[in-house]
């Protein structure tokens, strides 16, 4: 590799490295926060359009994603980094994302579920188990 492809190569590397700081940064802010976790419920219920079709809607569609979809999207990426010879880059954004994926379903068997905002009552039961703390139904 000549020294151009190198520096492309780390300024990928310093962009992946920012956008998870950031993608970290952003978690906490809005789960941490009252203000932010409300965000999360008015997002998830449709602006406080309560209409039942779009939660059912919404929880079909989330429904859809599977381990494979997930498996697919990192092998997809994965894919694009060799083509692209920034392959080191490609292992840091996949390992990232397995990283995303495993800590969710660990911490939201881990974590218990409890109400955070007046809404979650509006939540039924089936949201109200194996979520994370700010209600999020990943």
């Amino acid at each position: 590799m000549n020294d151009g492809s190198k520096t492309v190569e780390s300024r990928f590397l310093l962009g992946a490295l920012i956008c998870a700081l950031l993608l970290i940064v952003n978690y906490f802010a809005l789960v941490g926060t009252p203000s932010g976790r409300q965000f999360d419920h008015d997002a998830f219920l449709g602006r406080k359009m309560l209409g039942r079709e779009i939660i059912t809607l919404d929880s079909d569609i989330l429904k859809l994603v599977r381990k494979r979809t997930l498996l697919l999207g990192a092998m997809t990426t994965l894919a694009i980094a060799v083509m692209r010879r920034c392959t080191f880059v490609g292992v840091i954004a996949v390992a990232a994302f397995g990283c995303a994926v495993v800590g969710a379903v660990v911490l939201k068997r881990v974590l218990p579920w409890h109400a955070l905002v007046p809404s979650d009552a509006m939540l039924n039961s089936g949201f109200q188990t194996n979520t994370y703390p700010s209600g999020s139904i990943v």
